[in-house]
């Protein structure tokens, strides 16, 4: 099984998901470039092999980004950001597809 925590942050999930997952299961954890300044707490959190199935990034995994989806657009969404508050649960939703070139997918029968 493999896992991607999409603007990950700095890695709480990711690294709850790592240890609940075990592991077999692989958890990537994704952040846009702009992010930058919480990639040295999701570093400390990867460092020292500490959780050898988490990775850092889907590039890094050896995925690529594919396309994504409009299914989880929400349309009163007009996309400025408020305050926490009024925006929860009321945001837009982002699907994303990533393949990892060279794998073909299992077909079941």
């Amino acid at each position: 099984m493999k896992v991607i925590d999409v603007v990950s942050g700095r890695g709480y999930y990711s690294d709850l998901l790592s240890r609940v997952a075990g592991p077999s299961c692989l958890v990537i954890a994704q952040n846009r470039p702009d992010v930058s300044r919480m990639a040295a707490v999701l570093e400390q959190r990867c460092g020292n092999n500490r959780l050898p199935n988490l990775k850092r990034d889907f590039i890094g995994a050896g995925f690529v980004f594919d396309g994504a989806s409009d299914a989880l657009r929400n349309p009163a969404d007009d996309r400025k950001l408020g305050s926490r508050n009024a925006v929860a649960h009321q945001t837009d939703r982002a699907m994303l597809r990533l393949r990892k070139p060279g794998v073909r997918r299992a077909v079941e029968t």
